[in-house]
């Protein structure tokens, strides 16, 4: 199914969801983006997921992020014509599994959009519903592209958001209300224009599709907040190994034994005290004994 221009006032971006776009780091699968493929990054799979939910079609890769992994295998040996059926058929589903898997390998390799994808996309995005569905792929990305993401924390400490299912929700839901929005066209004309029942029953249908559109913009911003809050969990991090590689986790060793040496002083000062004390006066007691063996 191709694109369908929505005209009418869902052509228009509004101010708020501009906001959005401005504060977004564009990943790198966008067209006209110059961010490099992080690494070995499938990221772009989760732009695929959005643009085939936003074309109603079966998604084009299995596994999103994760690739599809081979699920059965082939019977070795078939003695009756019913085995050799069953091994055959398991043999089919292995082969198309393997093919399934080769497709993905393709295309999550691929740094760009293709140029069918980048068309859809600028369409998209001429609308609020559309941006709103390119944000959600987008903000997804960064948080698939995030540490935070893959560290441990995240199932300790944080609710961890599924990115395929948030995605496609999203985009969804800005596909049906871009698609009630077109039907419901521009305000009418004419005469109709003049009848107070169309009017009040177009008002109350396009208050209807301004609030979808706030509520799906509202839930975007939260996932970007999401997003934000795994950039600030970044920055812990950063610190926590600038911390551990600095030594700085040895700390307390050091003042374990600082504090045996200052223990081992007062022993010490305790110990020359009492030797200065009692050689004093052994010394003392020696002298006196002298003095008097010289007298008698």
């Amino acid at each position: 199914m191709g694109f369908l221009w929505f005209g009418g006032g869902s052509s228009e971006r509004s101010n708020e969801v501009a906001d959005i776009v401005k504060r977004l780091d564009v990943p790198y699968w966008a067209p006209g983006s110059n961010q490099e493929r992080p690494g070995e990054s499938v990221g772009i799979c989760i732009a695929y997921l959005a643009l085939d939910t936003w074309r109603q079609v079966p998604p084009r890769v299995d596994g999103t992020t994760s690739p599809p992994t081979l699920r059965e295998d082939v019977p070795r040996r078939a003695w009756t014509a019913k085995a050799k059926k069953q091994q055959q058929a398991a043999t089919n589903r292995l082969a198309a599994n393997q093919r399934q898997i080769d497709e993905y390998v393709r295309l999550s390799q691929a740094l760009k959009l293709d140029k069918q994808d980048s068309e859809l996309l600028k369409e998209m995005r001429k609308c609020d519903e559309g941006d709103l569905a390119y944000l959600a792929a987008a903000i997804a990305t960064n948080i698939y592209h995030r540490p935070a993401w893959r560290h441990s924390v995240l199932d300790e400490r944080v609710a961890r958001v599924n990115l395929e299912d948030e995605v496609v929700s999203i985009v969804q839901s800005a596909r049906t209300t871009a698609d009630a929005r077109r039907r419901l066209g521009p305000p009418p004309s004419g005469h109709l224009s003049e009848d107070d029942q169309i009017a009040a029953m177009y008002a109350s249908k396009s208050e209807l599709m301004r609030r979808r559109v706030e509520s799906l913009r509202t839930r975007v911003e939260a996932f970007q907040r999401y997003h934000d809050g795994l950039a600030q969990i970044d920055r812990q991090l950063e610190k926590l190994a600038w911390i551990e590689g600095s030594g700085a986790a040895d700390d307390l060793d050091h003042f374990v034994a600082q504090a045996g040496d200052d223990l081992s002083k007062s022993d010490l000062e305790r110990t020359a005290e009492t030797v200065t004390t009692v050689v004093s006066a052994i010394v003392d007691s020696m002298v006196v004994d002298a003095t008097r063996m010289s007298r008698g």
